[in-house]
């Protein structure tokens, strides 16, 4: 089991170095900006959808072995902690490219700094407290905030409401199988 913890957050930290590596892109300047943001937002989709099938087999995984559900809970919070930071520097790197991309972020912040910003942001956006005082300017900005709504969505409504129901539901077809393997072995004999 913390093999594919261990996976899972190997393959979390190449996906936010990706991240890292469209800003040095941008520092460089090879691209034209707009073509830029477009990567990072391009990179979050398939962010996402690593996420949510790495997700829904770490969820099978845990529900077929019948693992602890403080198991489920470990992977959850590592889930979510690097959905967060992953969006942070996403935000980071819209920002870099484009600093109008948000509104409310102070201008000339340290590095540090910014990316505190964006960890903030990206956490109160997760966690649906809302936006607080920093705003998404740019059709790119939006749909970054809307991926991370959505998996967000996807994180704590489907997967912590859907677990309880998934694992009863295979404990009861394993139960069914083996009431009809024995029923199966009582008429051979």
């Amino acid at each position: 089991m913390s093999v594919s913890y261990r996976d899972f957050v190997i393959k979390s930290l190449v996906t936010i170095g990706l991240g890292l590596f469209i800003v040095l892109i941008d520092t460089y300047e090879f691209l034209k900006d707009s073509g830029t943001q477009w990567i990072i937002v391009g990179l979050a989709f398939l962010k996402i959808a690593f996420i949510v099938w790495q997700s829904s087999r770490m969820i099978l995984e845990v529900t077929v072995k019948d693992a602890p559900f403080y198991r489920f809970l470990e992977f959850i919070i590592i889930n979510v902690l690097m959905v967060t930071f992953s969006f942070a520097v996403d935000y980071f790197c819209l920002y870099h490219v484009n600093p109008e991309c948000f509104s409310g972020i102070p201008e000339k912040l340290s590095i540090p700094e910014t990316l505190f910003e964006c960890l903030y942001f990206s956490v109160l956006n997760f966690t649906n407290f809302g936006y607080g005082e920093i705003l998404p300017q740019i059709i790119p900005a939006k749909v970054l905030v809307m991926l991370e709504d959505l998996l967000s969505f996807f994180t704590i409504i489907i997967v912590l409401s859907d677990f309880v129901s998934l694992k009863e539901s295979l404990l009861e077809s394993d139960l069914l199988q083996r009431k009809l393997s024995k029923k199966k072995e009582e008429e051979g004999e």
